[in-house]
């Protein structure tokens, strides 16, 4: 028995130096790894910021691009009511005697969907599209004839429903002075929001992203990949309140969640001249996604 005891010490006394070595070698290898992996975590969060700041640059390029835009559209919209205001026949308000250029004006301007005269109490006189026995014979001030009669000049109407076409539209409008220069009514165009451009710039954006043009009070006119049922809804959140302007005006980049509630890297341009503001939105896992898996 006691020989079997002695026998068996050696064999444990091998067996210490071999485990101090490994000990000693997980140490090193915890030891070296460590900085790498600090090195590492530091490189992917630097790449990260990155990939942000230049998602965000592109994405505030392109809405700016969007937002000069549908500048550009209301002011040839701007334009051509201006030449329409300035024709007598137009201007006589005849409901029997309307201008050529009613029955022509679809094939002329497929960009617009009506072309519409009204009286100062707001009649409809003449009118592109011809009018239902359904339809109202006046149309409401509050669409566009208020703000036109009011700052007796051109004027961007709120979002609405066409009542001729059931599309989401904007009326944009102008005032009608007869012969001898007193004020008689206004001339109004119909914008189709689902053709208003938003693409300018999205080329070099991931497929994900989403332009969308939003008005004063933070409510989608437009969006880009098509989404009908976004027309017409607030923002909300925060970022809804930034956009009409009920909190601190947002920064032209950052991040926030767009109208479906996805985090965003956006970038957010003004339109001159209508409390609008173009905004691009890029997920952000589209952006830190490969990142974060490299």
């Amino acid at each position: 028995m006691l020989v079997a005891m002695d026998l068996s010490r050696p064999g444990r006394h091998r067996r210490l130096p071999v485990l101090r070595i490994r000990t000693h070698l997980a140490l090193l290898v915890l030891v070296t790894a460590w900085p790498l992996a600090a090195l590492l975590a530091y490189t992917a969060q630097r790449q990260a910021k990155v990939e942000e700041k230049q998602a965000g640059a592109q994405a505030l390029r392109a809405a700016q691009a969007i937002a000069a835009e549908a500048e550009r559209t209301l002011q040839r919209a701007q334009v051509l009511l201006t030449q329409v205001a300035r024709r007598p026949q137009v201007r006589r308000l005849d409901a029997a005697d309307c201008d050529p250029l009613f029955g022509a004006f679809g094939s002329l301007f497929p960009d617009y969907t009506n072309l519409v005269t009204v009286r100062l109490d707001g009649e409809r006189v003449c009118s592109a599209l011809p009018a239902r026995p359904d339809m109202p014979a006046k149309v409401d001030p509050r669409l566009f004839l208020a703000q036109t009669l009011s700052s007796q000049g051109f004027t961007v109407g709120p979002l609405t429903r066409g009542i001729f076409t059931g599309r989401w539209i904007l009326l944009v409008a102008y005032p009608l002075r007869a012969e001898a220069g007193e004020l008689v009514g206004a001339v109004a165009l119909s914008i189709d929001l689902g053709r208003l451009p938003l693409a300018p710039g999205l080329g070099e954006l991931p497929r994900s992203a989403r332009a969308r043009l939003y008005d004063a009070a933070g409510t989608v006119l437009a969006s880009n990949p098509a989404a009908p049922e976004a027309v017409g809804q607030p923002l909300g959140g925060a970022s809804g309140a930034a956009l009409s302007g009920q909190a601190p005006a947002s920064p032209p980049e950052g991040r926030w969640r767009d109208a479906d509630g996805v985090p965003c890297i956006v970038g957010t341009a003004p339109v001159p001249g209508t409390g609008w503001r173009a905004t691009v939105g890029v997920p952000v896992e589209a952006v830190l996604g490969p990142v974060r898996r490299r």
